[in-house]
């Protein structure tokens, strides 16, 4: 499956990297108590002494902006929040409403299966057989007069090779 490839760039200058197919797959992946949301209610609350609310109102403090998602894991709540064209991910500790971690988030754009099979078919006029994906490049068949033809269209950057 192909989305958005997600790299976080610490406001410290630290790095963290991650891939999902949107912000929300970030969060929680694999762990048993991860509650997410896209609105301003929460899923589930567990026995905390901040609440989601309360913690948000932290959380904006921090990265002045507009909500966006929160989730929940581990007693540690993560919002994303947009400000001036950019997404910030802000953890706060349940607990004692500790900002303990705030992280500009860039998005690079992963081109979309049915693009890159535009530019394959213009590359190589022909019938669409299938597509396979290796290693960020698609790889198409495509007939063309009698014979299969091998396109190869790289999902970030577009550039296309025809055999």
């Amino acid at each position: 499956m192909v989305g958005n490839l997600v790299a976080g760039v610490a406001l410290g200058g630290k790095l963290a990297i991650g891939a999902a197919l949107g912000v929300s797959a970030c969060a929680g992946v694999g762990a048993t108590e991860t509650h997410h949301t896209n609105s301003t209610t929460v899923v589930s609350q567990h026995q905390v002494k901040f609440t989601e609310d309360k913690a948000r109102v932290i959380a904006l403090k921090g990265c002045s902006g507009t909500f966006k998602s929160v989730s929940f894991q581990n007693n540690v709540y993560t919002y994303i929040i947009h400000k001036d064209s950019t997404d910030y991910k802000v953890t706060v500790n349940g607990e004692t409403g500790e900002v303990l971690k705030m992280e500009a988030l860039s998005y690079i754009q992963v081109l979309p299966q049915d693009h890159a099979k535009e530019i394959a078919l213009k590359a190589c006029p022909g019938t669409y057989k299938s597509v396979s994906v290796e290693s960020n490049v698609y790889v198409f068949v495509i007939h063309k007069d009698s014979v299969d033809h091998i396109v190869k269209v790289n999902a970030k950057t577009g550039a296309c090779s025809c055999n």
